[in-house]
């Protein structure tokens, strides 16, 4: 295999946020261990992509500078690349479907097929 390009996404992560908290388990002994885990789970900055024809589809785990709050909460947003050097290009936001946020996607041609938890939904661009 030989790389033909690397890019970065538009997301502006440098540096990972992660807090590790100390917590104590009884063994099957009853005896305290310490243990070491994540004290929140960490925040994912692409969750998911999809290609088609000369695109790369990018699912943002990360609200960006200029969206507000509530409409990133009520919306998926998804980033576009060119496939060919990666190049960004636009974003576009799917709204949650009975109230719950996209998981998963494809995209084919004109139209993308949405995984809501159980439901599958297509929208047409």
């Amino acid at each position: 295999m030989k790389t033909i390009y690397e890019a970065k996404t538009v997301d502006t992560v440098t540096v990972a946020n992660i807090k590790l908290v100390s917590v104590s388990r009884k063994n099957k002994k009853g005896d305290l261990i310490p243990i070491r885990t994540l004290g929140t789970p960490p925040n994912l900055v692409n969750k998911y992509y999809s290609i088609d024809e000369e695109k790369i589809y990018v699912l943002s785990g990360l609200r960006s500078e200029n969206q507000g709050y509530l409409e990133f909460k009520k919306n998926s947003t998804i980033d576009v690349y060119m496939k060919r050097n990666g190049y960004y290009l636009y974003s576009f936001m799917i709204p949650k479907y009975k109230g719950i946020l996209l998981k998963q996607f494809h995209v084919k041609n004109d139209q993308i097929f949405a995984i809501y938890d159980k439901h599958l939904v297509s929208y047409k661009f």
